[in-house]
């Protein structure tokens, strides 16, 4: 799968947060990163008096690789102070 800045930007939101990206899991580059293998969906019960079923996207282990490659490469390109 060929990662797009699009796809980049999706995986970084999901590896900040580990995940809590609900409710904007709709949209196609979800879908592209999910048919990649780069996220899956995983589904918790919350218990109690009320269970409820919470869906939420989480990175593969090939998705958080992918994302930490990007950024490695990223903080490479930008020029870091001088240290005196």
């Amino acid at each position: 799968m060929k990662l797009l800045a699009r796809h980049y930007a999706v995986l970084e939101r999901l590896f900040e947060s580990e995940i809590k990206v609900q409710g904007k899991g709709k949209s196609k580059v979800f879908r592209e990163l999910a048919d990649g293998g780069m996220i899956r969906t995983e589904t918790i019960t919350l218990g109690g008096r009320f269970p409820m079923k919470v869906t939420e996207w989480v990175l593969t282990l090939a998705g958080n690789m992918a994302y930490c490659e990007w950024a490695a490469k990223r903080s490479l390109a930008v020029p870091r102070p001088r240290q005196e």
